[in-house]
């Protein structure tokens, strides 16, 4: 299967994988599959290790509240190494999904896709792998990798707290992340995260 044909493919299931025009909704008339959101606007890295997944999960949110149809990729991208995937509307339980993706995608290598790895610098923040990173023509001469590492967490959080704040009131929400680790098959252990607590009181500070 060549690459518009596993694009056709991925657009038959995913349809809001369309390039539609952000203003009038329609899909160009010369489109012939050479390019779809997501897939060709994210790092190979992030695609290669959870890309699918995480169309599946959107897609089973999306399908759950009638709103496959509805459903708009605006931009997607990387920025400061994290992803950024806006969208014209989206089922409220689908907000509690983009953080732990993101958060998933901070410590995902760019280029290879393993995972966990760490933030690091070469003139542009990304997360990579230290074979990854240290086979790159572009980095910086004269400078030592270790000292371009911009995260130096060996730990992930098992849960993320996220503070909202509104009219109505503030209230933090508490994502589990195991779920998501458990999809993109990182085999962790109890002393690979940090717990709850131990997050809270990181969260204060």
């Amino acid at each position: 299967m060549n690459d518009k044909e596993n694009i056709k493919s991925l657009v038959e299931k995913y349809p809001f994988l369309l390039p539609r025009n952000v203003w009038t909704d329609k899909l160009d008339e010369k489109y012939d599959y050479s390019y779809c959101r997501f897939k060709n606007d994210i790092p190979q890295g992030w695609w290669n290790r959870w890309g699918l997944i995480y169309l599946e999960d959107l897609k089973e949110v999306l399908e759950k509240y009638d709103f496959l149809d509805k459903f708009r990729f605006l931009q997607v991208k990387e920025k400061f190494g994290e992803l950024r995937a806006y969208n014209s509307g989206a089922p409220e339980e689908w907000f509690s999904h983009e953080p732990a993706w993101e958060y998933i995608s901070e410590h995902t290598c760019v280029k290879c896709g393993k995972f966990p790895v760490k933030m690091r610098y070469d003139s542009w923040i990304s997360p990579w792998c230290d074979e990854c990173f240290g086979s790159q023509e572009t980095l910086i001469d004269m400078v030592n990798p270790d000292e371009l590492t911009i995260d130096d967490e060996d730990r992930l959080l098992e849960y993320l707290i996220i503070n909202h704040y509104s009219r109505d009131g503030d209230y933090q929400e508490i994502i589990d992340m195991k779920p998501y680790y458990d999809k993109i098959g990182w085999e962790y252990t109890n002393e690979d995260l940090i717990g709850i607590e131990e997050a809270k009181k990181c969260k204060k500070n």
